[in-house]
């Protein structure tokens, strides 16, 4: 045994020395990443033994040179070649009868080991992999299930980390269940061997019966233990159970110290992008030779393909911001939600292509032509991913909408008459059921209005035009018919009608609205049923509107004045009876009975 222990101490020699200079590689060549790595506990290899021990967190040591990284890895190989030679000289040794084939597998371990330091020095000392210049490389073929599985693997490992504690509570859970029922069948099969046994006579079945009792007992004794030991694991694990808020508390910093931290600083960096791209799309706007070609189609062009790079600018930054700080978890995230956004968007690419045609002025929906949205004419000022729309006639006519609804709507040109709303603040309507109503305010949502007696009436804007309501400032009329008499027949339609305006027009002018007076007329209208009708109307100019009702009323009453000055009768309706001769049309009584005489 002693040549064994021998020649395994001088491995752990040579592994001890290998060690040593892979670390001088990974401290010269990955810094990063042993700054990231952060271990709380660090394992020492003595030089006597090569046996491992947790130790505290280290004191910071300023890194290797590339002299010490050097004498380091040739001390390791330097070992591993004498280990090497001692290997060979046994495997020729009478010693290595019966363990030839042991001796031949550590000896290629050995090789393998010399030969990847013997790279990591080449490497090490003139910085280029002596394997990428081979004369000839194999070409290895594509495995796309291992390159996911290495693609996946940090993402994996990570959630299992994250899960060890639940998934391991509910193993143990799962394994006590198992172990109950497994107990209670051997429990069953002990009592029926016991009730067996007890029936027998037969001293040879007697004796197999209870061997065969102490073989179930036996591996009851083992299910128990095993139970036992199961359930000591599930309480020392629920033991280690944390409040919610030490819970919390533990999550958040170790998010923020590794993975919070990383997103942190990639979030910074793309936010750091998109400002200095930002600023520099302020600085070329401000220039005069680009804000001469706004208008433009190349300009439009430019814009769009500059808003296309601010996008994808800001991912390659993260993604790289992420790369480089090796945080593959997150990358591999990032990469995934990518294809996925980008996997579920090839339905929405012909949306994209027409939401690009009206960015380029090309669509259906234009600059500087009118639009109706939500019932209301608008004129487009300007397309871009937030459209600007306008109604000067409107307070606060100023909105803004998502590309995506401007793709649904159409426009046309327009003519400098055409109104951009039927009414202005201050101007009278007539409402649907017959009162005045003046325009107080008029925005993009609402209309409101006051009515006779200080009353107000608020209505939706697109209800408001598409009433069709009667704007009565700038003219309108007042009109009534009336009625006369069928025995004036005879003067009906000539001095009765003169002498019937003059009349209601001074009494008119007397008024308070002589000053909006414009003009007025009486005519024959129709000979009615019990009348003969007048069609009485003032023309007026406007500015007092808000009287309608009462100059309706007024002009009413004027020629009602009229008649009684001139003693004109003012008929009503009249029902006329045409009784028929009583002769040849019998009464509707009953008849009178006959009486016949008695003689």
């Amino acid at each position: 045994m002693r040549p064994w222990i021998r020649l395994s101490r001088s491995r752990m020699r040579a592994a001890r020395g290998a060690w040593l200079g892979l670390l001088a590689v990974l401290a010269l060549v990955a810094p990063a990443m042993a700054e990231d790595a952060a271990p709380d506990a660090v394992v020492e290899i003595p030089a006597a033994t090569g046996s491992a021990k947790t130790a505290g967190p280290p004191a910071p040591v300023a890194p290797p040179t590339r002299a010490a990284s050097l004498a380091a890895v040739l001390e390791a190989r330097t070992q591993l070649e004498a280990h090497l030679a001692k290997l060979q000289a046994t495997l020729r040794s009478e010693e290595a009868r019966g363990r030839e084939a042991e001796l031949e597998a550590e000896i290629r371990s050995v090789a393998e080991e010399l030969g990847t330091l013997s790279r990591n020095f080449a490497e090490l000392a003139s910085g280029v992999d002596p394997t990428s210049i081979e004369a000839d490389p194999t070409l290895e073929q594509l495995d796309l299930t291992r390159e996911l599985r290495d693609l996946l693997g940090p993402l994996v490992n990570e959630l299992k980390r994250a899960t060890s504690r639940p998934r391991e509570i509910d193993r143990l859970r799962t394994e006590i269940a198992h172990l109950d029922e497994k107990l209670a069948s051997v429990d069953i099969a002990l009592d029926r061997l016991a009730a067996v046994g007890s029936e027998l006579e037969d001293p040879a079945l007697v004796a197999a019966i209870d061997a065969e009792r102490q073989s179930w007992t036996r591996r009851r004794n083992g299910l128990d233990t095993e139970l036992k030991v199961a359930r000591q694991k599930l309480e020392q694990r629920l033991g280690e159970s944390q409040s919610i808020r030490q819970a919390v508390e533990n999550v958040f910093q170790l998010f923020f110290k590794s993975r919070g931290r990383n997103l942190l600083l990639a979030l910074l960096a793309t936010a750091g992008f998109l400002f200095g791209i930002r600023r520099l799309r302020s600085f070329l706007a401000d220039r005069a030779i680009l804000s001469r070609r706004s208008d433009t189609f190349q300009f439009r062009v430019f814009s769009l393909v500059y808003s296309a790079f601010t996008v994808i600018g800001a991912l390659l930054v993260f993604l790289v911001a992420l790369y480089f700080f090796g945080d593959w978890v997150l990358l591999i995230l990032m990469l995934l939600l990518i294809l996925g956004v980008i996997w579920t968007s090839k339905q929405a690419i012909p949306r994209f292509w027409t939401q690009a045609v009206l960015i380029l002025d090309m669509g259906v929906v234009r600059e500087g032509e009118r639009l109706v949205w939500n019932g209301l004419p608008w004129l487009v000022e300007s397309i871009s991913f937030y459209s600007t729309l306008s109604n000067p006639e409107l307070l606060g006519g100023r909105i803004r909408l998502p590309i995506a609804d401007i793709a649904t709507l159409r426009s046309r040109p327009w003519e400098e008459p055409e109104p951009w709303f039927p009414t202005q603040p201050g101007d009278v309507v007539l409402l649907p059921d017959g009162r005045p109503a003046e325009v107080e305010l008029q925005s993009v949502e609402h209309v409101r209005l006051r009515v006779p007696g200080q009353g107000r009436v608020v209505m939706p804007a697109a209800q408001f035009v598409q009433q069709g309501i009667e704007k009565l400032s700038g003219g309108y009329r007042v009109e009534i018919s009336f009625g006369l008499d069928y025995g004036d027949q005879a003067r009906i339609t000539t001095t009765m009608r003169e002498t019937m305006r003059e009349g209601v027009e001074a009494r008119w002018l007397e008024t308070r609205w002589s000053e909006s007076f414009v003009d007025l007329a009486v005519e024959f209208k129709e000979a009615g049923a019990s009348s003969l009708d007048y069609f009485v109307r003032v023309d007026l100019d406007g500015s007092q509107a808000f009287d309608y009702q009462a100059q309706r009323r007024a002009l009413a009453r004027f020629c009602v004045d009229v008649c009684n000055e001139q003693g004109w009768t003012i008929p009503f309706t009249q029902i006329t009876l045409h009784m028929a001769d009583t002769k040849s049309v019998p009464t509707d009584g009953p008849p009178e009975p006959t009486r016949k005489d008695p003689t």
